[in-house]
């Protein structure tokens, strides 16, 4: 993952933020009789602009700010904004605003919401922003709506008024993206009173959920394979600690840590790094090789962790290496020679098998790292036809994997996977995906950990439509080469930020992020064409690994207790199962879009491989209350003993106290904090736990009661048959 690229997107969103405050800074509105704070919110009363909103004049060339009939069906009139090509600076875009004194506000948490429609090229932006008497912005959120957006054109949220003396005015901007189209506003609110439905979701202990889930053990969808439970490594850094320079030794701990998460594939030498890594570099005595920079710009390290040490820590951690070659800054026989050194001399069981042919050099942020390598969708084509035939000659047998454009957040080149599969379809074994990262608050507009997490947990529905979207794209190819091609995503996991400035960047270790883990593995393993699956990552020093430091001591975070949960406890093969739930939506927030309807309760089941014993994997999202899950099976008897393994904790941001490296010069924010049950700054070995408990007079059906924000393992064993076998 490339995190000069989200350091830019902050930076923009922060000043497109201040840019669109700029259009509102006006007199103070007086707060209307009801509870809305915002004049003229149903546009009814006429103006150039619109009675109560402010424009400002300098955007006059920018577009037309209008009021024509309302397309919602709420009241007569709504906004419309029309821009025109000269609209082009996000951050300064064409818009009407209006002000409210904050000051009455401070520490409270305001509803803000409205009905948006957006057509041709145009995005409709809501944007309410908190704003310092100095000017900077203090918080805020936005609320967008394209021609294709999925849900409910009305959109909410809340947003959280710092309580300090610094704050000012409370903005509310109505303004358009894009360059032709239009932007539909109409019924905007905001309040200090929020809706009861609302009020719900920030707290709600009630009664348990209900849920079912069917089984039918005799319908196998797939023989789950091992490299679903994959991981990222680095080299830089000593691979953050997998190499102990101080002993000369691959750190015993992590090899066992790593063991014990079971994970089978481990890609190396990691993600945008691949693409500025030169193999030869890493050969040889570690002290004569060289120091260099693992990006453009960035501080030098030490090859000390190369081909060599990669291969052994695989081997005794019981995993293989899946390789990703340099194709960025190196050429097609530089990676078939690394083909031929680690696959021409060994037994087959230290080959690598998997090869990836780059990361992610369809983007290009702007950084000296994307600028360098980006090309464009024909030039990684003609690239990657090269390596292939370079690397096949090298080893007619590996698997080989072209990148993927396709993500349910961004699309860089709308024409990727259609070119690069028409050009290397039928030579490649898989395409490679980065399409399971979530939630990205790039900005997070001080909203609140629950808002945050609704978001995150929702967006599994998103990634499975991805997933689906990229299946469709490879079957479109020749039958043969559609039947070949599988699905790796050799990239996902939690991603907030990538800034120590952000309240959410290190909430990667949390209880929260592990349901996500779990249902995000649910979704992969529901996806036959999903044959390999790499979490980002095995272990970091900073904010992002399965692994973290705690003292001066590795310690697992709770998406390792997730992931541990499928490695070690789900069976070998995948059987038909069907669950209904209630469900919750979601607001648009980060990268991911407004959900609507998405599954509180999730659950897979597998049997083991020799039928004997049949797993069910349950997840539950809600953040308070407790399931019961109805379950019922088919050709499978249960014995009326079994056992339940269960991942909880404390709260949503529970965590195993694991902690950030403290660095010289770098100062890492608080981290927010659940607003109802706040545990993240009392992280410890507790806070996260799994037990195992025996499930007493198992039958079908059967009532279990998950508990709230848990992952849960149910374990039944086969009744013996009446001539005495199990089934």
């Amino acid at each position: 993952m490339a995190y000069t690229q989200s350091m830019n997107r902050t930076l923009a969103a922060a000043a497109c933020a201040i840019g669109l405050a700029g259009i509102a800074l006006i007199g103070l509105s007086q707060s209307p009789a009801d509870s809305n704070l915002i004049r003229n919110p149903g546009f009814e009363q006429r103006g150039d602009p619109p009675e109560g909103w402010w424009a400002d004049p300098a955007n006059a060339s920018k577009g037309s700010i209008e009021l024509g009939p309302s397309p919602f069906g709420q009241g007569k009139l709504a906004l419309v904004l029309r821009p025109t090509p000269a609209n082009t600076d996000a951050s300064k875009p064409l818009g009407v605003g209006q002000a409210i004194g904050a000051t009455p506000y401070r520490g409270k948490r305001l509803y803000y919401g409205g009905t948006l429609r957006a057509s041709g090229e145009a995005t409709a932006v809501l944007g309410v922003f908190v704003m310092a008497k100095s000017g900077s912005m203090l918080g805020g959120g936005t609320l967008m709506r394209t021609e294709h957006s999925p849900g409910s054109e009305r959109l909410e949220d809340t947003v959280l008024v710092p309580d300090t003396d610094e704050v000012a005015q409370i903005i509310m901007v109505c303004a358009v993206n894009g360059t032709s189209g239009s932007a539909s506003f109409d019924n905007v609110a905001l309040s200090a009173e929020l809706p009861a439905r609302l009020k719900a979701s920030l707290a709600d202990p009630g009664a348990p959920l209900h849920a079912t889930v069917e089984v039918d053990a005799g319908k196998i969808v797939r023989t789950i394979p091992r490299t679903l439970y994959g991981i990222n490594t680095e080299w830089v850094w000593n691979g953050n600690g997998i190499w102990d320079e101080r002993k000369a030794r691959l750190d015993p701990d992590l090899i066992r840590l790593t063991r014990e998460l079971g994970v089978s594939l481990i890609r190396f030498p990691g993600g945008t790094f691949s693409d500025y890594y030169h193999w030869r570099d890493g050969l040889g005595d570690q002290d004569k090789r060289p120091w260099q920079s693992g990006l453009p710009g960035e501080r030098k390290s030490r090859h000390v962790l190369g081909t060599e040490e990669m291969l052994a820590f695989a081997r005794r951690a019981g995993g293989h290496l899946m390789i990703t070659v340099n194709v960025g800054t190196g050429t097609a026989e530089e990676a078939a020679d690394w083909v031929r050194y680690v696959n021409g001399r060994r037994d087959r069981a230290d080959r690598v098998t998997w090869w990836e042919i780059g990361n992610e050099v369809y983007m290009n942020d702007g950084s000296p790292a994307t600028a360098q390598i980006a090309m464009t969708p024909e030039q990684y084509a003609e690239k990657c036809a090269a390596f292939i035939r370079a690397m096949r000659r090298a080893d007619a047998s590996i698997k080989i994997g072209a990148i993927s454009n396709e993500s349910y957040w961004n699309t860089t080149h709308r024409d990727w996977d259609r070119k690069v599969l028409g050009k290397v379809g039928r030579d490649i074994d898989f395409v490679a995906v980065h399409n399971a990262y979530a939630p990205m608050v790039i900005n997070d507009g001080g909203r609140g950990v629950r808002e945050v997490y609704r978001a995150t947990l929702a967006a599994p529905v998103h990634i499975r439509k991805s997933l689906a979207a990229l299946r469709g794209r490879i079957g479109a190819l020749p039958p043969a080469d559609a039947r070949r091609i599988k699905i790796a995503v050799t990239e996902w996991g939690t991603l907030y930020h990538a800034l120590p400035t952000s309240r959410f960047v290190d909430h990667c270790k949390t209880l929260g992020s592990a349901l996500y883990t779990a249902s995000v593995l649910m979704a992969f393993l529901e996806c036959p064409s999903v044959d390999a699956a790499n979490y980002f990552k095995l272990v970091d020093q900073l904010f992002i690994g399965a692994i973290g430091v705690r003292g001066d001591r590795f310690a697992p975070t709770a998406s390792y207790c997730a992931l541990q949960m499928f490695t070690r406890r789900f069976g070998a093969r995948l059987v038909k199962s069907a669950t209904a739930s209630p469900t919750f939506d979601a607001p648009a927030l980060g990268y991911v879009p407004a959900t609507s309807g998405a599954p509180y309760v999730e659950a897979v089941a597998s049997l083991s491989a020799d039928g004997r014993k049949l797993t069910i994997m349950a997840v539950n999202k809600h953040f308070d209350r407790s399931a019961d899950l109805r379950i019922r099976t088919r050709a499978f008897r249960p014995a009326r003993g079994g056992a339940v393994w269960t991942l909880t904790g404390s709260g949503l941001d529970a965590n195993t106290g694991t902690a950030p490296k403290q660095v010289p010069g770098i100062a890492w924010a608080k981290q927010a904090e659940d607003e109802i049950n706040p545990r993240f700054s009392r992280g410890g070995p507790n806070e996260v736990t799994v037990t195992r408990m025996p499930l007493r007079n198992v039958s079908s059906p059967m009532t279990y009661r998950l508990p709230a924000h848990s992952l849960v393992c149910i374990e039944m064993n086969a009744a013996p048959t009446s001539a005495g076998r199990r089934p």
